[in-house]
């Protein structure tokens, strides 16, 4: 029983850790004295561990984009062209371009353009030879 005690207290104590440590996982175990692969077999066995350490995170990026929001309203250009590359996407903020391939559109694969273009210059290729082919006569 004492054993079990424990390990809940050591639980509540890496929660409280990753809350003071910006959810760093390392710096939170060894604040408390565990090792990683300890947080991950308590992350991976128990799921009301598992919850408060989603929701720690979850707090963790609601206040990183807090200071994003901060920074867009002081005007930080870094900032604005930060969160339209990553949220106006459909509006053409982007730097690259993907190319979108299945009906699925929650999980579309993306291609990067590098590949498209060695795959459309190959695909010309081809239809170029076939093309010559078909035109030359037969002997």
């Amino acid at each position: 029983m004492a054993d079990s005690y424990n390990i809940e207290q050591v639980k509540k104590s890496l929660v409280e850790a990753m809350k003071s440590h910006r959810c760093n996982i390392s710096k939170s175990c060894e604040a408390v004295g565990v090792q990683r692969s300890t947080f991950y077999s308590y992350l991976k066995e128990d799921p009301a561990f598992k919850q408060a350490i989603e929701d720690c995170t979850e707090a963790s990026i609601d206040h990183v984009e807090d200071r994003l929001m901060d920074n867009i309203d002081g005007g930080d250009t870094g900032s604005i062209c930060f969160y339209l590359k990553c949220k106006a996407k459909h509006r053409g903020y982007i730097e690259r371009s993907e190319y979108r391939i299945g009906q699925d559109a929650d999980a579309p694969a993306l291609i990067p353009e590098s590949l498209v273009a060695q795959t459309l210059t190959a695909l010309i290729e081809a239809e170029k030879k076939r093309l010559a082919a078909d035109s030359t006569p037969n002997a």
